[in-house]
């Protein structure tokens, strides 16, 4: 039996009883927690996007947006990306130090600065589109062989989704570490970083 099989005999089952809503539930978090896994692997990998230059995929896709949202603040980095200011600040440096964004001060702040992609960090976000966009067209292609259209804007419509929920219930524990909690317990956290 295939994933997609395995997958809806799971979640079309009789879910009457608790067990079977724990199993599938279990299912659920498993998928969840591999493709989370899988992706984990590759965030912090360094790539040539084609301007000669390596850089990390999660650096490249922060100076993304920065280049989208001229002006952005670190402390806006930090949520959009469910990252501590310390984590979003290293990355600042390394694409300030590389070339690829400055720092302006802001008019009665002193302790924000404001983010700006370079020409050079402009053409990089250039190359790193073009890269991605072949890189997706690729993956639609291999999931139309188990999907049809309007199952894969689905499974994109629940990704956005889910990153707005991740981002809702992100927070920082009391050790400084970066959590999620979907139940709004918070369990342990301190402060969330959401809008």
């Amino acid at each position: 039996m295939n994933e997609k099989d395995r997958f809806k005999k799971k979640t079309v089952e009789n879910s009457g009883d608790v067990n079977s809503i724990l199993d599938q539930l279990d299912y659920k978090g498993n998928l969840k927690f591999r493709f989370s896994a899988l992706l984990h692997t590759t965030i912090t990998e360094q790539r040539d996007y084609g301007n000669g230059e390596q850089i990390k995929m999660l650096d490249a896709h922060i100076l993304k947006d920065v280049d989208e949202n001229p002006g952005m603040l670190s402390v806006e980095l930090a949520q959009n990306w469910c990252r501590t200011r310390s984590a979003i600040c290293i990355i600042v440096q390394r694409l300030e130090k590389s070339g690829y964004i400055t720092k302006e001060f802001i008019d009665g702040n002193k302790k924000e600065r404001a983010l700006f992609v370079t020409e050079k960090g402009h053409q990089l976000c250039e190359l790193h589109r073009r890269y991605d966009a072949m890189q997706t067209s690729a993956l639609i292609n291999e999931m139309m062989g188990y999907c049809d259209a309007k199952e894969i804007d689905a499974y994109f419509k629940v990704l956005d989704y889910q990153i707005k929920v991740m981002q809702k219930g992100y927070f920082i524990d009391k050790d400084g570490n970066s959590s999620f909690d979907y139940t709004g317990v918070q369990n342990g956290g301190i402060k969330k970083l959401t809008k």
